[in-house]
């Protein structure tokens, strides 16, 4: 509670018009908004009730239901080698028309004694969860941090290298990432 005669946080404001709004535009809060303007009470963000327009709805996914497609519309023509799909995703969720982000499940393959390079700039916040396999060094070796978690966040330009089949949950807040380049090298040719 905000002292009395003090001025209320700009939140306990934010928390007032949306408590004493019509029932149509705050879901019937008007009895608590009445609460908060006779008491003047300071409520956390996390207690006032989210803005419908802004509210998704839950989705659940059967994932073994959900069929590998091919990667080209977010990575580009890079993502087929020699008529070969190299990168192959399972697009689980698609909230950005929404305001939400986009969530898939990506399958890099890169052919025997070659690697996969990725050079991207993030759009948005990326968490990546390698669920098999690994990032590689330029000679095709494990990095140190080839396996877990990573988060890229909005604007940073990052790479990764794939050597041997590799299969990660990734999930952008908003966008995905702008992929400046993904080509096919030679492991040995990338040691240079």
């Amino acid at each position: 509670m905000s002292l009395p005669n003090s001025m209320p946080h700009p939140d306990a404001r934010e928390a007032s018009r949306l408590f004493s709004a019509p029932q149509s535009r705050a879901g019937g809060h008007g009895r608590l908004g009445r609460l908060v303007n006779a008491h003047r009470i300071v409520l956390p963000c996390a207690l006032q009730p989210p803005k419908r327009s802004n509210q998704l709805s839950s989705v659940h996914i059967d994932i073994e239901s959900v069929e590998w497609t091919s990667a080209v519309p977010f990575y580009g023509p890079g993502a087929v080698y020699l008529g070969q799909e190299i990168v192959q995703l399972k697009i689980l969720c698609d909230r950005r028309h929404e305001g939400g982000g986009i969530t898939w499940i990506v399958k890099f393959i890169p052919p025997a004694g070659k690697l996969i390079k990725i050079i991207a700039v993030a759009l948005s916040d990326e968490h990546v969860f390698i669920l098999e396999g690994g990032r590689t060094t330029k000679s095709g070796r494990p990095t140190k941090t080839s396996d877990g978690y990573s988060l890229n966040p909005k604007g940073q330009s990052h790479s990764a290298m794939i050597a041997s089949e590799m299969t990660g949950l990734v999930v952008y807040v908003g966008e995905p990432d702008d992929v400046k380049s993904i080509e096919v090298v030679d492991i040995a040719a990338s040691e240079k």
